[in-house]
């Protein structure tokens, strides 16, 4: 028997709530967005849904704005004004425990949770406008805007046995339909009259999620982006012959993007019958033809689908449309008992963490509203079956956001509990690296290297400064950054310089043209603790008229004579620390060239089978090497020598194996092509620019090293 529940929801036309207080719920996607406008009377929710159709949205960093106007200018159209909180949907960001998320607090908005989502987000998905789209809104109305069950919701911490994977420094990730899901517990929990329910929720959508409860907490979950049942759409990619043929297939050439697309958006069902449709499946299924006498499965494990059912036309006298859907139903019979098969088993499996007697299991998303499919599945379980299609997702944000505003939930502040990843050993077992990024307090888009005097000037504080033998170059960059400095001493004497900075009555060293870079940060690195960990690496930013005007950073071309592998990962950490400080980076998630002369792994050239390991390590950015110079920037040139590695033309950051090459670099650049740039350390107060920098590049380097100063 499967019993219905109905959700505790009143749908209402958008005329009814002009002039009533209510809470908007936004749901952003890249095609359409939805959005829904509640209010509550009487202890009962009562809401309208609507989509709104947006342009195709590829990059979400700028998209948000977009919706942000569409819902603008339907909030006027409609008359509603009377907002008293916004929920927007939480994104992929690190996994935190809390379920009620205020985005802002009073005037203060947590741009660590804006920086998370929009950033550097886990993973790039359009619910990752949720909560910039919600603080935009809330700001506008002055009103509290909140994200509610992110789907990166941690659900392990009841449950130490299921975060383990058998693969050290890798934990299991818990990306599931959180929001959904944890909306049917409350209302499976008021069905029952029990609050505290053990029950097993089954989200069928696009992707599936299988959830277990024990009194009420989570306590397991399979990963919808790679565990548990195949979907309508996504497949099977968690198992390691699943990694292996991942990275064959990346190795014959095929795109990330390509691999991705054909596992997460048209796997599963779609991968054997062509559609997402449980409808379309259902209907196949009508017209199957259990006479006919064929191997099934052989058919849908060949590459061609049309092309084996051609190949099997001569075993029947049926005429060829009969034929084919004949076919085709009784391979979506097959495809989809499957689907119920894998869907049974792993409700079954979620029995074990929950380790009591069971309430129930419960199916919802849209394919819970497939009699089909529940038949199936439930015809393999012995538990009471509850069925709550469809989503709860714009109900339950509605609800709880106007709990939290009448003072019977209590939201809390964005803290992750962890970061993924934290300390590994490279696959060659040498070395334990720390991979974890230090991240900076402050982001700012710099698009162009004029962009960091303007946006130094908002630094609050004013940074006094100590230029050490100046020369007319430096004493003219001064000039140009009178506005963004308080007091600037002029001294010839370096011991001086780093005694006031010593005893904090400077803030920056700036090296003049009359010192060099080694007689300079000797006494330096000899008083002054670094603010990031071993070393401090110097960083070049530069504009590549050539590349689109794009901002590149390379490193390190004037501190770290002698480079080994844990200095080499630093570089990277340090380099990539500036990048998210500028954002820099498709998404801002940085791409990491190890340069070398050849892209090849080669034994004779220095540092090129260890570029290769490196770019094969666990990093949360992109990583890549070898790559030579060419491939790293060009991707006409990477197209051309069919280079079929992570970065094709499209680099952010160069890493270079020696000082020698990348104060080569530095000077081809700025001599030969006479470009502008920005030099910055990590971690240290010091402007270091070069004697032949000119006077714009050394303006360039104080601002760069003013927002530096302000982000540790």
């Amino acid at each position: 028997m499967v019993t219905r529940i109905k959700p505790d929801v009143i749908y209402k036309d958008l005329t009814f709530f002009q002039g009533k207080d209510v809470v908007l719920a936004i749901n952003p996607g890249s095609t359409s967005s939805k959005i829904g406008v509640g209010t509550k009377i009487n202890s009962k929710i009562m809401i309208y849904e609507e989509d709104l159709e947006v342009e195709t949205i590829n990059d979400f960093s700028k998209g948000w704005k977009i919706i942000c106007e569409k819902i603008k200018v339907f909030l006027q159209k409609n008359k509603i004004k009377r907002i008293v909180g916004v929920c927007g949907r939480g994104g992929i960001i690190k996994p935190t425990s809390w379920s009620l998320i205020h985005i802002n607090d009073g005037c203060v908005i947590d741009k660590d949770l804006l920086t998370d989502t929009l950033v550097h987000p886990e993973m790039d998905h359009e619910s990752n406008m949720g909560a910039m789209i919600a603080a935009n809104i809330a700001e506008e109305y002055k009103v509290k805007a909140y994200i509610l069950d992110p789907p990166t919701t941690y659900a392990y911490s009841d449950n130490p046995l299921a975060r383990l994977t058998g693969i050290r420094g890798r934990e299991r990730r818990s990306i599931w339909h959180a929001l959904n899901c944890n909306a049917v517990l409350r209302a499976f929990g008021r069905y029952l009259g029990n609050n505290e329910p053990n029950v097993i929720i089954v989200h069928i959508g696009g992707g599936i999620t299988v959830a277990a409860y024990r009194k009420g907490k989570i306590v397991d979950v399979t990963n919808a982006l790679g565990e548990g049942p195949f979907s309508s759409r996504r497949g099977f990619t968690q198992y390691a012959d699943g990694i292996v043929d991942i990275i064959r297939m990346v190795r014959k050439g095929n795109s990330l993007e390509s691999i991705m697309a054909k596992y997460m958006r048209f796997g599963g069902i779609s991968s054997y019958l062509g559609t997402k449709d449980l409808r379309d499946v259902e209907d196949m299924i009508k017209v199957n033809d259990e006479n006919i006498q064929i191997d099934i499965d052989e058919l849908l494990n060949c590459k061609g689908f049309e092309k084996g059912i051609i190949s099997k036309r001569n075993t029947t006298a049926l005429d060829d449309k009969k034929f084919r859907s004949a076919i085709k139903g009784l391979a979506a019979k097959r495809v989809l008992e499957g689907m119920a098969y894998q869907i049974a088993k792993y409700s079954q499996a979620m029995k074990v963490p929950i380790d009591g007697p069971l309430d129930g299991i419960v199916f919802t998303g849209g394919g819970a509203n497939s009699k089909v499919l529940i038949d199936m599945i439930k015809d393999k379980l012995g538990e009471p079956i509850f069925i709550l299609p469809g989503s709860l997702e714009q109900y339950a944000m509605i609800d709880q956001t106007f709990k939290a505003y009448e003072g019977e939930l209590k939201s809390a502040k964005y803290k992750p509990i962890h970061k993924y990843p934290s300390k590994i050993k490279d696959q060659f077992g040498l070395m334990e690296f720390d991979l974890a990024f230090k991240k900076p307090k402050s982001i700012y888009l710099i698009s162009h290297l004029e962009d960091l005097l303007i946006e130094a000037k908002k630094v609050k504080t004013k940074p006094n400064m100590v230029c050490i033998r100046a020369d007319k170059h430096s004493r003219t960059a001064i000039e140009i950054c009178d506005h963004l400095l308080g007091e600037v001493v002029f001294t010839d004497d370096i011991s001086e310089g780093v005694d006031l900075l010593e005893k904090k009555k400077t803030d920056l060293l700036l090296k003049g043209e009359e010192i060099s870079t080694g007689q300079f940060l000797k006494p330096v690195l000899n008083k002054i603790q670094c603010k990031v960990k071993r070393i401090s690496s110097a960083t070049a930013v530069e504009i590549l008229v050539d590349f689109k005007k794009k901002l590149i950073i390379f490193t390190d071309a004037g501190i770290n004579a002698s480079i080994s592998e844990p200095v080499l990962v630093e570089e990277i950490k340090n380099a990539v620390f500036m990048a998210q400080l500028l954002g820099i980076g498709k998404n801002k998630v940085p791409k990491v060239a190890i340069l070398s002369a050849s892209e090849h792994v080669s034994d004779k050239i220095e540092w090129s089978r260890a570029s290769r390991k490196f770019s094969e390590l666990n990093w949360p950015v992109i990583v890549d090497g070898p790559i030579s110079y060419d491939i790293a920037l060009s991707p006409r040139i990477a197209e051309n020598k069919k280079f079929h590695g992570k970065i094709k033309g499209d680099a952010d950051i160069l890493v270079c194996t020696s000082i020698n090459s990348a104060n080569l670099l530095y000077k081809i650049l700025t001599i030969s092509q006479e470009r502008p740039v920005a030099n910055g350390v990590i971690g240290l107060p010091v402007v270091v620019t070069s004697r032949g920098d000119t006077a714009l590049s050394k303006a360039y380097s104080i601002a760069l090293s003013i927002l530096l100063l302000d982000s540790y």
